[in-house]
């Protein structure tokens, strides 16, 4: 979570899907990212009944970004 909020991102654990893992054994360890669609969607008409787009703005503005804590992630763990 460290290196999300460190790039900025707002990161919570098990919320709001607390307790997902139950489904699974004790040793297995799962990761799961999800990114709010305003993070890289357009949503000047998020009311209308048609398929929001994308934002190349906010997508460009976003890669480095994820890129930057993915990467840091893994060589993270790497290191373990």
């Amino acid at each position: 979570m460290i290196a999300f909020e460190r790039r900025g991102f707002r990161a919570v654990s098990n919320e709001p899907f607390a307790g997902g893992r139950k489904h699974y054994s004790a040793s297995t360890k799962a990761l799961q990212i999800e990114l709010r669609f305003t993070t890289y969607m357009d949503c000047g008409r998020i009311d209308d009944p048609v398929r929001p787009e994308i934002d190349n703005a906010r997508l460009q503005f976003l890669k480095p970004r994820l890129r930057g804590t993915l990467t840091e992630m893994v060589d993270r763990w790497c290191r373990i």
